[in-house]
């Protein structure tokens, strides 16, 4: 079956959370003519703290801490890997209590989930000096921005949009009494159900939690929307 996707909120760029201690954990070395050297994988991580990296519970966030893992090894760096952790909140809950000190967040959920500020800045560099600057304050260390973005969308059928005339999230406000599925914590999110409730009107809703793996089975049923995550390289 194919699917529709209309664009939704932006969910920013990937960046990784760095608890403070471990912020500058490369080394150098410089010769008697003054010149600097890197260390680089051939020397076994010497110096180097070992770091304990998580990953959220979705697909994305392993890929993404996959390719930081692997890059941070290939430095020499020993890394302990604990995938499918949890939400946002829990990866947060995590990293205060010293149980992970390395993963990937989105710069838009820092922002408005971490922190609980009601809107993002209007532009992905804004966004992310505003999410550093709030992690400052905390005492961890956001590191650079990755090129690429992940933005949150709502899909539905092509025959479902074919049958309301629907392009936009706020069409869906022709649809009727419609369920909405996606990962618990987004009934409770502005950056989800909340904020789509309040940006475009819909209080025709009635919200489904929905566990990745039944996704595609539950989207077989009638009048029903899903939130999902599209990514841009």
């Amino acid at each position: 079956m194919t699917r529709r996707f209309t664009q939704g909120v932006l969910g920013g760029l990937a960046a990784v959370v760095l608890a403070a201690g471990l912020a500058a954990c490369g080394s150098s070395s410089s010769d008697d003519n003054g010149s600097t050297s890197t260390h680089t994988a051939s020397q076994a991580g010497a110096g180097k703290p070992t770091i304990t990296m998580g990953s959220k519970n979705f697909t994305e966030q392993y890929i993404l801490a996959q390719l930081y893992k692997q890059a941070l090894q290939a430095k020499g760096i020993t890394v302990k890997y604990k995938e499918n952790i949890g939400s946002t909140e829990i990866m947060t809950s995590a990293l205060q209590s010293g149980k992970i000190n390395f993963y990937p967040e989105y710069t838009g959920v820092i922002v408005q989930v971490v922190f609980h500020r009601a809107k993002s800045p209007t532009t992905a560099k804004a966004t992310y000096d505003l999410a550093k600057k709030l992690e400052a304050a905390k005492g961890y260390t956001l590191l650079k921005a990755t090129p690429f973005y992940d933005t949150d969308v709502v899909a539905v059928t092509n025959a479902y949009a074919k049958k309301y005339g629907l392009k936009s999230i706020a069409d869906l406000k022709k649809a009727g009494a419609f369920k909405f599925g996606a990962f618990p914590e987004c009934k409770t999110r502005s950056t989800c159900l909340v904020g789509y409730k309040k940006q475009y009107g819909l209080t025709n809703v009635s919200f489904v939690p929905s566990l990745w793996k039944f996704i595609w089975y539950r989207f077989n049923g009638a009048s029903y929307a899903h939130s999902h995550f599209s990514s841009t390289p």
